[in-house]
């Protein structure tokens, strides 16, 4: 027998806490659980302000709630504006309890929520389109909320979903899925506590990037120049009033681009970075996603130019309004001008031209916004210190401000990458 075989055939994880080594043990889900009575009351019956019944609806469990939901600390869970029935009494939710949405518009039909943190003061019911699980034995705490949302429970429920545009989950085929879990509650007790940690560490860094991107936005409103010349937030010995100039005046030169044609492969597979409008991010000004570079013959038979370092990029037709600083010598697609030589400190005049661009985009909206031309974007008015060293501290406070951000991002992408693959391995 193949090891692959004997794991197949012992049920047990290919990862697991040390210690522990007996099969997991295989159960129809409507042994292990009860099912418990839902409301159908809509998004209208529903109210932050007044009630005192609180209601999960399932449209908060695909897009709201995760794994393991803590009912006393979360102020996302809204009441019930009505009195609620005593034929209610016996389906109010306890600690363990599970909530499953029957109803999705994808294959996310079966995501489910695990109630945590209950009070004596707290009454809550499973409300429209879910399914209210009661276990009938006590598992450890976030063992069932993480596993039924794991690909190991999930995808048993694949081939019982029904429908097209709408795909929901009937209760009698779900009593007939098959759970795996550990016999021993020790087991279960520390996947589920290494998840909740897991959990609540992403949420630590989602928080902090929250207020990061919230600071960054207040220092862009108070540290530039509004319509007096003045910003209302300036650093201490800066006095002078700001000077507007025109872009066409801060920048030497501007620089169009193009797309070699992708029918010759010796234009493509360069050393040249060649940016297009999807490289770029909304927000991230000085961090390129670049997946394509050309050759020098490329750049010879094409409208595509080589530009100088040090340029600012910015998106003129698909994606209008993002721009980015280069710190190295690129080309770009036809949806581009380049800004290079600017008089100034670089960065300062990529974080006023995001500014100044916003503006512009924001006027615009409600119309159809195709572009802008190579004569606007020269048009626009930014204002800028007349001080170097004041640019300079305002460019390195927002740059030190994006770098934490950045940081927090990567921490949370790389927190949800091991959270997938341990909910990959760690269970049957």
């Amino acid at each position: 027998m193949t090891k692959q075989n004997e794991k197949d055939a012992k049920r047990v994880p290919e990862l697991r806490f040390k210690g522990f080594t007996d099969d997991w043990e295989q159960r129809k889900l409507g042994e292990i659980f009860l099912f418990k009575r839902n409301n159908t009351f809509s998004r209208s019956e529903l109210s932050f302000e007044n009630g005192y019944v609180k209601n999960i609806h399932y449209g908060d469990i695909l897009v709201k709630y995760n794994e393991y939901l803590n009912v006393h600390n979360n102020s996302n869970i809204p009441f019930i504006i009505h009195n609620i029935p005593s034929s209610f009494s016996s389906s109010y939710l306890q600690d363990g309890d599970i909530i499953m949405a029957d109803t999705a518009e994808d294959e996310t039909v079966g995501k489910s929520t695990e109630i945590s943190n209950l009070s004596s003061n707290d009454r809550i019911l499973a409300g429209l389109h879910t399914i209210p699980l009661s276990p009938k034995q006590k598992f450890g705490s976030g063992f069932l909320g993480f596993y039924l949302n794991s690909n190991s429970y999930h995808d048993k429920l694949r081939p019982l979903m029904q429908g097209i545009k709408v795909t929901s989950i009937s209760k009698k085929n779900l009593k007939n899925t098959i759970l795996q879990f550990p016999k021993e509650f020790e087991e279960q007790k520390r996947i589920g506590k290494l998840f909740i940690k897991l959990n609540r560490t992403i949420t630590l860094h989602e928080e902090k990037h929250r207020q990061l991107e919230q600071l960054k936005k207040a220092l862009l409103q108070k540290m530039f120049a509004d319509e007096t010349g003045y910003p209302i937030l300036r650093f201490k010995g800066f006095s002078d009033a700001w000077e507007q100039r025109r872009l066409k005046n801060v920048a030497k030169s501007n620089i169009g681009g193009g797309t070699p044609k992708t029918s010759v492969k010796e234009y493509w597979g360069g050393t040249l970075p060649w940016i297009q409008s999807s490289d770029l991010i909304e927000g991230e000004l000085f961090d390129v996603h670049v997946k394509k570079h050309i050759t020098e013959i490329g750049i010879k038979n094409s409208a595509a130019k080589l530009i100088p370092k040090n340029s600012i990029a910015v998106v003129t037709r698909v994606g209008v309004g993002k721009l980015a600083f280069l710190p190295f010598e690129y080309a770009t697609s036809q949806d581009f001008l380049s800004l290079n030589g600017v008089t100034g400190n670089p960065r300062f005049i990529t974080y006023a031209l995001q500014l100044a661009i916003k503006k512009l985009v924001r006027q615009l909206q409600g119309t159809s916004i195709k572009g802008i031309t190579k004569s606007e974007l020269l048009k626009i008015l930014i204002k800028v210190p007349l001080e170097m060293a004041e640019q300079e501290k305002v460019s390195n406070l927002l740059l030190s401000t994006d770098s934490l951000i950045t940081f927090h991002q990567h921490k949370i992408d790389n927190l949800k990458r091991l959270k997938r693959a341990l909910l990959q391995k760690m269970f049957v």
